[in-house]
Protein backbone atom coordinates (compact mmCIF):
# COMPACT_ATOMS: atom_id res chain seq x y z
CA UNK A 1 0.00 0.00 0.00
CA UNK A 2 1.27 3.67 -0.91
CA UNK A 3 1.62 6.12 1.69
CA UNK A 4 1.10 9.65 1.10
CA UNK A 5 1.69 12.93 2.81
CA UNK A 6 -0.68 15.64 3.77
CA UNK A 7 0.06 18.98 5.91
CA UNK A 8 -2.69 19.71 8.13
CA UNK A 9 -3.15 22.73 10.59
CA UNK A 10 -3.66 21.34 14.36
CA UNK A 11 -7.13 23.05 14.53
CA UNK A 12 -7.65 21.36 10.92
CA UNK A 13 -6.67 17.87 12.56
CA UNK A 14 -8.82 18.51 15.29
CA UNK A 15 -11.19 19.00 13.20
CA UNK A 16 -10.58 15.55 10.90
CA UNK A 17 -10.09 13.25 13.63
CA UNK A 18 -13.48 14.45 14.98
CA UNK A 19 -15.40 13.82 11.92
CA UNK A 20 -13.82 10.24 11.71
CA UNK A 21 -14.51 9.60 15.08
CA UNK A 22 -18.47 10.56 14.37
CA UNK A 23 -18.31 8.93 11.29
CA UNK A 24 -16.89 5.68 13.02
CA UNK A 25 -19.39 5.21 15.64
CA UNK A 26 -22.43 6.16 12.88
CA UNK A 27 -21.39 2.99 11.06
CA UNK A 28 -20.78 0.82 14.33
CA UNK A 29 -23.70 1.69 15.77
CA UNK A 30 -26.21 3.09 13.95
CA UNK A 31 -25.89 1.75 10.11
CA UNK A 32 -25.97 -1.66 11.89
CA UNK A 33 -30.02 -0.63 12.06
CA UNK A 34 -30.73 0.15 8.76
CA UNK A 35 -32.13 -2.62 6.67
CA UNK A 36 -29.99 -4.42 4.14
CA UNK A 37 -26.60 -3.06 5.98
CA UNK A 38 -23.95 -5.38 5.45
CA UNK A 39 -20.73 -5.12 7.68
CA UNK A 40 -17.35 -5.05 7.10
CA UNK A 41 -15.21 -6.06 9.85
CA UNK A 42 -11.74 -4.96 8.40
CA UNK A 43 -12.93 -1.66 7.45
CA UNK A 44 -14.09 -1.28 11.19
CA UNK A 45 -11.02 -2.24 12.51
CA UNK A 46 -8.59 -0.08 10.28
CA UNK A 47 -11.06 2.88 10.92
CA UNK A 48 -10.90 2.19 14.27
CA UNK A 49 -7.19 2.19 13.95
CA UNK A 50 -6.77 5.40 11.80
CA UNK A 51 -9.15 7.62 14.48
CA UNK A 52 -6.81 6.40 16.96
CA UNK A 53 -3.63 7.30 15.60
CA UNK A 54 -5.59 10.69 14.48
CA UNK A 55 -6.23 11.33 18.46
CA UNK A 56 -2.47 10.37 19.03
CA UNK A 57 -1.48 12.88 16.57
CA UNK A 58 -3.87 15.53 18.00
CA UNK A 59 -2.59 14.77 21.45
CA UNK A 60 1.13 14.64 20.80
CA UNK A 61 0.84 18.10 19.18
CA UNK A 62 -1.99 20.10 21.38
CA UNK A 63 -0.21 22.60 24.03
CA UNK A 64 0.34 20.80 27.57
CA UNK A 65 -1.12 22.31 30.53
CA UNK A 66 -0.33 21.22 34.47
CA UNK A 67 -1.76 23.71 37.12
CA UNK A 68 -2.58 25.98 35.16
CA UNK A 69 0.75 27.06 33.57
CA UNK A 70 0.91 26.26 29.96
CA UNK A 71 4.29 27.47 29.71
CA UNK A 72 6.86 24.77 29.23
CA UNK A 73 4.79 22.12 30.59
CA UNK A 74 5.04 18.20 29.70
CA UNK A 75 2.28 16.87 31.29
CA UNK A 76 -1.58 16.82 31.09
CA UNK A 77 -4.06 17.08 34.43
CA UNK A 78 -6.96 15.26 34.43
CA UNK A 79 -9.87 14.74 37.01
CA UNK A 80 -12.55 12.39 37.53
CA UNK A 81 -15.48 13.41 36.33
CA UNK A 82 -18.67 12.71 38.63
CA UNK A 83 -21.25 13.79 36.39
CA UNK A 84 -24.14 11.56 35.36
CA UNK A 85 -23.41 8.54 33.11
CA UNK A 86 -22.87 9.52 29.68
CA UNK A 87 -25.76 7.33 28.28
CA UNK A 88 -28.36 8.30 30.52
CA UNK A 89 -30.91 10.72 29.91
CA UNK A 90 -31.05 13.73 33.04
CA UNK A 91 -34.07 13.46 35.20
CA UNK A 92 -35.92 16.62 35.55
CA UNK A 93 -33.94 18.06 38.29
CA UNK A 94 -30.25 17.58 36.56
CA UNK A 95 -31.82 19.18 33.57
CA UNK A 96 -32.92 22.46 35.43
CA UNK A 97 -29.58 22.79 37.60
CA UNK A 98 -28.31 22.34 33.98
CA UNK A 99 -30.18 24.81 32.34
CA UNK A 100 -29.67 27.09 35.41
CA UNK A 101 -24.70 26.87 34.94
CA UNK A 102 -25.92 27.73 31.74
CA UNK A 103 -27.05 30.90 31.89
Amino acid sequence: METMTLKLTLEELRLLAALASDQLFRKQFIDPKMPGYKSNSEEMHLGKSLVARLQAMVDQHSPRITNGDSKGSSSVTLAVSRGRVANRKPNSEAARHARQADV
